[in-house]
């Protein structure tokens, strides 16, 4: 219908601006205790508060350093986590003793025991550079201070907690508002923080929440177009900002692995140099030639064969790290097991249109990154666990035919699918166990795994475990042979 005073309304044309796929934050939180709802309102309120307070003049906010002070103070507060700190460094946010609690929880002690298991020069994390970026940007500093949140809420078994809710929603709100502002020019803070928000939601188990942020993530990088998956040219750039890249990575393939799903992002190494470059070259040809030996004989594509040898070096490599405490870099550690799940993970999708994975490709990826995650012990551990990985292991082993030459390969996938099951997969893993030690008349789990257990040690990463299920192996047999008597 024409307006009523005749005119042709003028339609004007607005720029296209890209969707971005991110959760909703216009509620204070999925949680449905209006007690909790109601506290977060009532931080949020403060937040608004304290923003419009740090906001004032600088002639009003006498206690805020200048900026001359900021641009040189990129160290490491010595007092952080403690209320004193605020009097030596300016953040963008109201910070109280309990967020400078949970900024120390995840710069100290949740990055500390992300590989408690190996010996390292330094943490990335608490270095000058990767201070400055995390804590000088408002959304950055609320994801990181949900990674702090989220590492205390496993710590006490739970999923969410006040701290967890309100710093996700902020973080989302900021990086909202930042997306309506503008269709292309994000920052490395705004990748960050979605990095910081998907990996939360990987290891809390909300397999939804990941792919919605992961998807996001993937649209901005691709957005801007300069990161180096897709620009050789500022690699320099994330060279003086590694772990920005890395953490991106291990959101990525972290929630990948949980849900045995495909990585979003592609991935380039910038370094050229792996951590087992302290092995001696005689070593490195020795787990070669033996890995190619084995699994050529199993049909293994050769791709999967180059990837399962890059995690030999690194298990010896963190064999050698542990024993004669050499230790890592933390960045080029991060970079190769990153390297190598992401390899695992992507594999179907280097293959040619028509090809379909075989059945005994798919069982080596699922247990070589079951065994991966189990080697590091790193923490904190995701709600979801190993189930989903455990479940595809189970299936591919069922649809293959045993035979003599790929048995120490099928005997170490099933060893640490029993090692890690429990209940009626457990069973399933012991039973096919038995199958495989009366057809080969092996008397140890060491025999039965063969060459295999020599590359890649179940006893250095599962300890006693191992000889637990196999007593369990030789017990069922024997229960077996005294009922059909």
């Amino acid at each position: 219908m024409a307006p009523s005073n005749g005119k042709t309304p003028k339609i004007t044309k607005r720029p296209f601006r890209p969707q971005f796929q991110f959760i909703d934050s216009s509620e204070p939180a999925r949680s449905k205790d209006p007690a909790i709802r109601k506290l977060i309102r009532r931080h949020v309120r403060h937040e608004n508060h304290a923003r419009s307070r740090w906001n004032r003049p600088t002639n009003k906010l006498k206690e805020t350093p200048s900026s001359n002070v900021l641009s040189t103070t990129l160290a490491v507060p010595s007092l952080l986590g403690n209320a004193s700190a605020l009097s030596t460094y300016c953040y963008p946010l109201d910070m109280r003793p309990e967020k400078h609690a949970l900024l120390e929880q995840y710069l100290t002690h949740a990055t500390n025991r992300m590989y408690s298991g190996c010996h390292f020069r330094s943490s990335p994390f608490r270095s000058p550079t990767w201070f400055h970026f995390a804590v000088t940007d408002a959304a950055m500093l609320h994801g990181v201070l949900y990674a702090g949140a989220v590492y205390l809420a496993l710590l006490q078994g739970r999923r969410e907690t006040r701290d967890t809710i309100y710093h996700q929603n902020e973080a989302i709100s900021i990086v909202q508002k930042r997306l309506i502002l503008s269709s292309s020019n994000f920052d490395d803070s705004m990748l960050g923080t979605v990095s910081c928000l998907a990996l939360g939601e990987a290891v809390l188990g909300n397999q939804h929440h990941w792919h919605l942020h992961m998807r996001g993530l993937n649209q901005i990088i691709r957005t801007r177009g300069d990161l180096p998956f897709f620009n050789p040219l500022l690699r320099a750039k994330l060279l003086r900002q590694p772990s920005l890249n890395l953490t991106q990575h291990r959101a990525d393939v972290t929630g990948a692995i949980d849900y045995g799903a495909m990585p979003y992002l592609d991935f380039e190494r910038y370094t050229y140099q792996s951590i087992w470059s302290i092995l001696p070259t005689v070593t490195l040809k020795a787990i070669r030639e033996d890995m190619m030996d084995l699994l050529i004989v199993s049909e293994i594509h050769p791709s999967i064969i180059s990837t399962m040898t890059n995690l030999a070096y690194l298990s010896r490599s963190i064999q050698e790290n542990k024993t004669k405490r050499v230790c890592f870099d933390p960045i080029t550690f991060s970079e190769d097991l990153y390297w190598i799940e992401h390899d695992l993970l992507s594999f179907p999708r280097t293959l040619p249109l028509n090809d379909s994975e075989t059945n005994i490709d798919k069982a080596l990826r699922f247990g070589a990154l079951l065994y991966t995650k189990t080697t590091l012990q790193q923490f904190p551990n995701s709600m979801t666990g190993p189930t989903i990985l455990l479940a595809r292991l189970q299936e591919s082993l069922s649809e293959i035919s045993i035979s003599k030459s790929i048995t120490p390969l099928i005997g170490w996938l099933s060893l640490i699918g029993s090692m890690l099951s429990r209940g009626e997969g457990k069973e399933w893993f012991v039973a096919h166990l038995r199958v495989l030690r009366d057809a080969n008349r092996v008397t140890s789990f060491d025999e039965l795994a063969g060459g295999m257990n020599r590359l890649l040690c179940l006893r250095n990463v599962f300890g006693n475990v191992c000889e637990a299920v196999w007593l369990n192996v030789v017990d069922n047999a024997g229960s077996r042979c005294s009922h059909e008597r």
